[in-house]
């Protein structure tokens, strides 16, 4: 069996419309860490398939932009920043120094559940 990184919570079945992740996400802004599953593309690409919060798993509709970015914990790593839409909502994940994030709303928050 494959390793899913989302498997392992204690309801691995448990989704939640992206609608309520409004409700429970409020927080526009602020980097949330979360589990990605990923496909790893033979041009080196990686791209997010599934967050899951708290065991809750939302799919990635769709990946709108990938971009380069510096960390900003004063470390001197860099890594990727994905403008993305789960479900309707947009939002930014971050995969910087080995660890993926969460902001809500794409673009720092500011358009959130358009």
């Amino acid at each position: 069996m494959p390793f899913h990184p989302c498997r392992e919570e204690e309801n691995p079945a448990a989704t939640v419309p992206t609608d309520e992740m409004t409700m429970i996400y409020a927080d526009r802004g602020v980097p949330i860490p979360v589990r990605v599953s990923v496909e790893f593309r033979v041009d080196g690409l990686i791209l997010p398939l599934e967050i899951c919060l708290e065991g809750l798993h939302h799919s990635v509709s769709e990946v709108l932009d990938v971009r380069p970015v510096a960390s900003l914990r004063g470390s001197p790593g860099q890594g990727l920043r994905y403008r993305c839409r789960i479900g309707n909502q947009l939002c930014e994940l971050y995969y910087v120094d080995r660890l993926w994030s969460l902001v809500l709303g794409g673009e720092g928050g500011a358009r959130f559940g358009t």
